[in-house]
Parts: C-alpha cells; sequence; structure tokens
C-alpha cells in the first residue's frame, strides 16, 4: 500500500483523537469499490522492540487487517527490505540500525 490505514472498527483502541480531512482520501478497493474516507488518525505510535515510530493513519472499512503500515511509513523511518532474508531493516543516520 501507498499510505497507512486503520480499519474503522479498530480505530477505537487508537486512544486519541481523529482529524477531519477536507480533501476525502480515496482509495481502490477489491470488487472495484472506492473506499472514502475523511477521517485521519496523524502521528500514531507503533512500538517495535524499544523504539517508537510514528504513522499517519488513514481510517477505512476494512475488515482483512486491523492496520495497514504502508509505503509512507517504511519510508519516514528509512525502511530496506530484506525479501530474501524475510526481515525489514530500520535505519537512522544518527542512530544504530536494527531489523526485524
Amino acid at each position: 500500500a501507498s499510505h497507512s490505514f486503520v480499519a474503522r472498527k479498530f480505530a477505537k483502541y487508537l486512544c486519541m483523537p481523529s482529524e477531519w480531512m477536507d480533501h476525502p482520501y480515496r482509495v481502490a478497493a477489491l470488487g472495484n469499490k472506492i473506499l472514502v474516507s475523511h477521517t485521519r488518525y496523524p502521528d500514531c505510535r507503533v512500538e517495535l522492540e524499544d523504539r517508537k515510530l510514528e504513522v499517519d493513519l488513514v481510517q477505512i472499512s476494512m475488515s482483512d487487517f486491523d492496520i495497514i503500515l504502508g509505503m509512507d511509513w517504511l519510508a519516514r523511518h528509512f525502511a530496506q527490505i530484506d525479501c530474501r532474508k524475510k526481515r525489514v531493516l530500520f535505519m537512522k543516520s544518527n542512530e544504530k540500525d536494527f531489523s526485524y
């Protein structure tokens, strides 16, 4: 996914206020459906080991996943995907690299 998303049913567990987007976000879904959202949750925290990584989540109606962390999140945290080793490496210029 190009962006990061949160399921409408899961958003209540974020325990933070949402923001209204004046321009709706449109997502193409299976079956030629277009999902439209005016709701986002900026700067949510995702914790991986001892790291707290922020993500901006757009709320959509989906049932297969609670949260999708997209390319926007991976790029924001300087992630590299190693498909052969099945891991994601996060790098920061002033911090120690870490992987999952």
